[in-house]
């Protein structure tokens, strides 16, 4: 196959420099409940055939889940409300 030229294009597989990775990945906190994750996420419903929010607040510290909220949409002045 080599001979014939068969094979695909390979890129060059030498040597690399070592690649530097982020050395923080998760922020350093001293203490529980002084730095919060909010993460949102879609979720389909299939009975509507729509798509739903999920918001979830996750203290950074303890990894531990705060609480979730569900809605259609979310607004800033929803979420302040939860607080």
């Amino acid at each position: 196959m080599k001979t014939h030229q068969f094979l695909k294009f390979q890129r060059y597989t030498g040597k690399r420099t070592p690649r530097n990775w982020v050395k923080d990945l998760v922020p350093q906190t001293s203490a529980s409940f002084s730095l919060m994750a909010f993460d949102i996420k879609y979720i389909y419903v299939a009975g509507k055939r729509i798509n739903a929010l999920v918001l979830t607040v996750l203290d950074v510290y303890s990894r531990w889940n705060m609480g979730q909220y569900v809605a259609w949409n979310i607004k800033a002045l929803d979420v302040i409300k939860l607080f």
